[in-house]
């Protein structure tokens, strides 16, 4: 009993270290990467891709994710239906892939 009680304790601890990291990098992003333009819809912009998994364990499902970087401008290969798609100027933004990305923005669920 007294083992089971000891494990509770730290469980509970845990969890409220976790619900402090959480709001420690919530603040972070709002101080660093939070969108202040009233013209633009996405809530963060220009997050550094290596913060990716962080973004996500700070906000969980509640934001959007859309990668920006590199557009490059060549064959992608095969796409499910069988088709060869190509990456032209009118959808090089809306296409960026993750393995591509160098950042990316966050855009608030509704």
């Amino acid at each position: 009993m007294v083992v089971l009680n000891e494990l509770r304790e730290r469980k509970n601890i845990m969890n409220k270290s976790l619900y402090i990291v959480r709001n420690e990098l919530k603040l972070v992003f709002i101080k660093l990467y939070l969108n202040d333009n009233e013209n633009e819809r996405a809530s963060f912009k220009n997050i550094p891709i290596s913060l990716l998994n962080q973004f996500k364990s700070a906000f969980g499902s509640d934001y959007r994710i859309r990668y920006r970087g590199p557009r490059k401008n060549a064959d992608l290969g095969i796409s499910k239906q069988g088709f060869k798609y190509i990456r032209d100027n009118d959808n090089k933004q809306s296409t960026c892939l993750k393995q591509d990305a160098v950042k990316f923005s966050a855009y608030r669920v509704k």
